[in-house]
């Protein structure tokens, strides 16, 4: 069997600013029992495309790892759409966990505790499938949907978190309003700015997608403190980008932008936006703790227990320096 966690690395690089991010060229399209589980410099991020889960065998395989109380909370959802999400979230989290433990627990026996307002944790067991004491991997993990889309961010450093929004939503809100009570007044000040409507959804969009993936990773989720307090400028990072492209393989947007995190413990974060498919923002917030190595990141989809596969289509359009 094909072992998914070889991979090929370029090297670091620096120009006139050091992007805290590199990233991996990863040829693997089969699927592997076991993973590498990744340290505090690797980002894991995989995605799950609901719609191509539809054969009834395999969703009854994936009810079968859903431990009774899940089980019994997925049936008490209100109709079958909502049902298939939360299957599919929670195997997606279960299985990949599981991989990462090399064979020491099974994914329905993992058990989770959450925090104050709802961020899940592991609960690791003090003994392994064999009975013996074992000491497992450092992950933090964080989960995000959509209608068609869930993603899974698994890392080695102490916390992250991850958010995923389509492309075209429209907020259901005035957002430039909104904006004015509730985001920082940089923020807003910047947004009156835009004369173009569709500049200032666009504009909108990534700042939420940021504090969504912010709030997630400290386990506070989108609050006043985090809409306030966690503001964020976008320069202008075009002079990296060929270099970037050439070096990565994975394309970075012609207007790629340096996000500038401006809050108290900033420097302690690392951010990326990307695009997915010309259809999804995704926003990932990773607690690096000062630490100036460049970050590692692997995006994959999977169909849990079927196949796992590099996802070609990503283009970067922003990322903290």
């Amino acid at each position: 069997m094909l072992n998914c966690s070889h991979f090929i690395s370029t090297p670091s690089f620096a120009i006139h600013v050091e992007p805290r991010i590199k990233f991996w060229r990863v040829f693997c399209h089969s699927y592997s029992s076991f993973l590498q589980p990744p340290n505090s410099r690797d980002l894991h991020l995989w995605c799950l495309l609901s719609d191509e889960v539809r054969q009834l065998n395999l969703l009854s395989s994936y009810e079968n790892i859903l431990p009774y109380e899940e089980r019994s909370a997925m049936h008490q959802k209100s109709n079958k759409k909502v049902q298939e999400e939360y299957l599919l979230t929670r195997t997606l989290a279960r299985t990949l966990i599981a991989r990462y433990t090399g064979g020491h627990v099974n994914s329905s026996d993992l058990k989770f505790e959450r925090g104050r307002f709802g961020k899940p944790k592991i609960v690791w067991p003090t003994e392994s499938l064999d009975g013996q004491q074992w000491t497992p991997p450092q992950l933090d993990f964080n989960l995000s949907h959509t209608e068609s889309l869930i993603i899974c961010a698994i890392t080695g450093a102490s916390q992250v978190g991850v958010d995923v929004e389509m492309k075209n939503r429209v907020p259901q809100t005035d957002f430039v309003k909104f904006a004015r009570r509730k985001f920082s007044t940089v923020e807003a000040v910047h947004m009156e700015q835009l004369q173009d409507m569709e500049a200032k959804r666009h504009f909108f969009l990534r700042l939420w997608n940021l504090k969504e993936a912010y709030g997630k990773a400290i386990g506070n989720g989108v609050r006043q403190k985090t809409l306030h307090e966690a503001g964020f400028t976008f320069e202008n990072f075009s002079p990296a980008k060929q270099y970037l492209d050439s070096l990565t393989g994975i394309p970075f947007h012609e207007q790629v932008c340096a996000i500038k995190p401006a809050f108290s413990d900033a420097k302690h974060w690392q951010f990326i936006l990307f695009l997915l498919a010309d259809s999804h923002n995704v926003s990932v917030c990773l607690e690096r703790g000062g630490d100036v190595e460049p970050l590692r990141l692997q995006i994959r989809k999977t169909i849990p227990l079927v196949k796992d596969e590099i996802l070609n289509n990503v283009v970067v359009t922003g990322l903290s320096i």
